[in-house]
């Protein structure tokens, strides 16, 4: 699955999708400061947001 995702989003990191496959598989929120990959990804993931939009 991780390499799946790697390959289907452009991914330059295997370890990228990992994370990915985890919050996706957990249900849950991936939150992020990477911008690489969240350029890489262009919102296609809802659930990978910026750390920069998290609110308390």
């Amino acid at each position: 699955m991780p390499q799946t995702l790697a390959d289907e989003h452009d991914l330059p990191a295997v370890y990228d999708a990992h994370d990915i496959a985890l919050a996706e598989l957990l249900g849950t929120t991936l939150w992020t400061a990477d911008q690489r990959l969240l350029r890489a990804l262009g919102g296609r993931l809802p659930f990978v947001r910026s750390i920069a939009g998290y609110r308390t």
